[in-house]
């Protein structure tokens, strides 16, 4: 008689998961990681040197912080500039200095002196 086939007939023809793997099979899990290795690599390497990665985020932050200071030495020039244009519609006395201070000029009570200078040689 004829034995019925079974699942377990064809245990030959199977691999056996307790088995050790064969030569290919040991290939196939070196490349398979192999290349899961230089995948990851090649994300960090990307992450780090490639577009808006470490490097950049880094160069960019050194710029902000650079236009953050710049910022607010404009802003401190702005509030000055804001007070003085303040104390020239307000002030004639600021007025009066200014006009001596950058333009040369002298009130009408003031005597102007020249004095000149004989230490110096003549050209």
């Amino acid at each position: 008689m004829n034995k019925p086939s079974s699942p377990d007939s064809n245990k030959g023809a199977q691999a056996n998961p307790g088995a050790a793997p064969t030569g290919y099979e040991q290939l196939k899990r070196r490349l398979r990681l192999l290349f899961l290795v230089f995948t990851i690599i090649g994300l960090c390497v990307y992450a780090i040197l490639g577009e808006n990665g470490l490097l950049d985020v880094y160069k960019i932050k050194g710029e902000k912080e650079g236009i953050v200071r710049e910022n607010a030495t404009l802003e401190a020039e702005n509030k000055r500039l804001a007070r003085e244009v303040e104390l020239l519609k307000t002030d004639k006395r600021y007025i009066a200095k200014v006009a001596r201070k950058e333009l040369g000029m002298i009130g009408e009570d003031e005597i102007l002196y020249k004095i000149k200078d004989d230490d110096q040689p003549k050209p």
